[in-house]
């Protein structure tokens, strides 16, 4: 009863008072104009932002059913805080952010769970549980952009890496297709996806050091990325296909964006300097690497101070962190006891 306790607060209740503290507590005045299903359209149905489709008809028809409430009905701050934001503001579309992003925070926290349960090998609740609130705390500091798509681009990649790393051994075709349909649902959502391909390379790179069944494992996954992220450019025009506007000077001139490099930067750092051993650090290494196309156009043409960008290397980076070390931790404590025992 306890444990089941836990395991709600932890993995539905916290994530829920973050994601209300960070929506209702600290009301973005960096989006702006963008609170009405109309304004929002006029900026993502064009540029870069029309193909990451997923995220952006579930806000629109979360708000459909929204707009039959009272909410818009409503006069206290919250609604004039949203018309002051936007003036054709609608608390209904406020409240659906609300509800995508909650939704799929949750959902983001209870695989990212998952995989330190199953694959982390931590030898106390205490452990596994204070490692999800770290999670749970530090993924919404980051999100001060008001967008539909990044906390599904979260679940999707923990997702994607839980089945990645639950059929390693395994090699189920069943989870296997699973894997692939989660990749294409990613793509649909947001081009990030191809951060899940680079975990999936850099992990397998880490423990085999053989190129060949990397190359021959990792062709179902880039189809999956390849085919919806070529699609979309084939249906919507191959206009802002890659980049949506060029920021390289600003990123590299502006106080603000160089704030948001220097941040990207030590955190990595940290990173490295957590680990225990050098295999891990070799596995953020070849991750780092195997992301460089999404690190070089997120700082040609994204804002460097939005340090939502780096969040999703983070994620990836927090889960070689705590996978490798772990298992290498057990791997060495068994080897000890195995050596004491002879």
């Amino acid at each position: 009863m306890k444990k089941k306790l836990n395991i709600t607060i932890f993995l539905v209740i916290l994530p829920l008072i973050m994601s209300a503290i960070t929506h209702f507590g600290y009301i973005t005045g960096y989006t702006q104009g963008l609170l009405s299903s109309k304004s929002f359209q006029s900026m993502y149905n064009f540029g870069i932002y029309k193909y990451r489709v997923l995220s952006k008809v579930l806000l629109l028809e979360t708000d459909k059913i929204l707009s039959s409430s009272k909410l818009n009905g409503m006069d206290n701050m919250l609604t004039r805080i949203v018309m002051f934001i936007d003036p054709a503001g609608k608390l209904s579309f406020y409240f659906s952010y609300f509800i995508i992003n909650s939704f799929f925070f949750i959902l983001s926290t209870i695989f990212f769970y998952l995989i330190l349960r199953k694959f982390a090998y931590f030898n106390s609740d205490k452990k596994l549980f204070g490692t999800t609130l770290l999670y749970i705390i530090a993924v919404p500091i980051f999100q001060y952009v008001l967008v539909p798509y990044d906390y599904t681009t979260f679940f999707f990649n923990n997702l994607i890496i839980f089945l990645f790393l639950y059929n390693i051994d395994r090699k189920s075709a069943g989870i296997t297709v699973l894997m692939l349909l989660s990749i294409i649902l990613s793509t649909l959502n947001r081009e990030t996806s191809a951060l899940s391909l680079a975990f999936m390379g850099a992990f397998l790179y880490s423990e085999s050091k053989r190129i060949l069944p990397l190359l021959k494992f990792m062709f179902l996954p880039a189809l999956a990325f390849i085919i919806p992220y070529i699609g979309l450019r084939l249906y919507y025009g191959f206009d802002s296909g890659l980049l949506n506007e060029i920021f390289l000077y600003q990123n590299l001139a502006s106080p603000l964006n160089q704030f948001g490099i220097f941040t990207g930067i030590v955190s990595v750092y940290l990173f490295y300097y957590f680990a225990n051993y050098e295999s891990t650090k070799k596995a953020f290494t070849y991750f780092l690497v195997f992301s460089l196309p999404y690190i070089l156009v997120s700082l040609i043409s994204g804002v460097a101070y939005e340090i939502r960008l780096w969040t999703p290397l983070l994620i990836n980076l927090a889960i070689i962190l705590v996978v490798k070390d772990n298992q290498q931790s057990n791997h060495t404590n068994n080897m000890g006891n195995l050596k004491s025992s002879i």
